[in-house]
């Protein structure tokens, strides 16, 4: 007999939301990099929900030019502790990558460029 590959197959670690963010992440077609996504992005609930939609929409918009973590605090009018744990969020499931490059802050000071895995040469490796 054989037997259909599932969902619950995976381990329980590639199928959680974000710390905080709910249960674990709904079904979704192996091998589809936007399946998963849009199962990740609506297993989480709330404002908390919200706010990661809106900094997963605006580093997936910036395609290859990326944005450091200033850049969308200030694009999406957001306060660091609200952008920062969404952009680490999205980064632990694989969707948001850390280009390699920097940019100087408005402090003149180093600042990592992430942004979204499909538009980084450097990661391109299929999602799971």
């Amino acid at each position: 007999m054989m037997t259909q590959s599932s969902f619950l197959d995976e381990p329980p670690e590639e199928r959680r939301a974000p710390e905080g963010g709910g249960g674990p992440i709904g079904p979704y077609a192996r091998g589809s990099e936007t399946s998963r996504e849009a199962a990740y992005l609506s297993s989480v609930a709330g404002s908390q929900g919200a706010a990661l939609r809106r900094v997963w929409e605006y580093l997936k918009g910036r395609k290859d030019t990326g944005a450091t973590d200033e850049e969308g605090q200030q694009a999406l009018r957001m306060e660091g502790n609200t952008y920062r744990p969404r952009r680490v969020d999205l980064q632990r499931q694989g969707l948001v990558v850390d280009s390699g490059y920097t940019r100087l802050t408005v402090r003149r000071r180093r600042a990592a460029v992430y942004m979204a895995r499909e538009h980084s040469p450097r990661h391109q490796i299929p999602v799971r």
